[in-house]
């Protein structure tokens, strides 16, 4: 009778990039439990004229903008070498180190709905835990949560 040896060699455990984020982002005090894949079930058509709110609450900050048909809003950090200032600037409230590039994101009105893109930036851009390809288009929902770098971002609309 022949034995046969049952030990198997382990492997390192190899981690997904995005366990590597969540890992990251824990290090900044955000606690991802589990990555939101699915979409969050909120309105996603917006009135002629709607209130948009931004909502920042590790930094205690809100942006608020009235949206127009043709209005975009962009998200990043003022840079005094050129006179193109975001809407949401977020270099006044102490996030260099929480990866806010200064061109970063961009949200706008197309037709009746709120669009998010990335705009290249080196930290990315989520979407209810999902990374954006930069400069694709993702519609926004009332109630959706943004990762700006490693800032996260709640959107509204009234």
């Amino acid at each position: 009778m022949t034995h046969k040896d049952t030990t198997h060699s382990r492997e390192p455990k190899k981690t997904s990039r995005l366990q590597d984020i969540s890992e990251e982002l824990e290090s900044y005090g955000i606690k991802l439990d589990k990555p939101n894949t699915k979409p969050l079930m909120g309105e996603s058509r917006l009135k002629r004229q709607q209130t948009i709110h931004c909502e920042i609450p590790s930094v205690g900050a809100e942006f608020t903008f009235e949206m127009s048909d043709m209005d975009c809003i962009r998200i990043g950090r003022n840079d005094t070498r050129i006179s193109d200032e975001p809407e949401i600037d977020l270099g006044d409230h102490g996030v260099a180190s929480r990866g806010i590039s200064r061109r970063h994101a961009i949200i706008c009105r197309e037709q009746s709905v709120l669009t998010v893109r990335d705009l290249k930036s080196t930290n990315g851009t989520y979407l209810n835990g999902q990374k954006l390809v930069p400069l694709e288009s993702r519609v926004l929902r009332n109630g959706d949560e943004l990762l700006i770098g490693y800032l996260e971002m709640k959107v509204h609309f009234d």
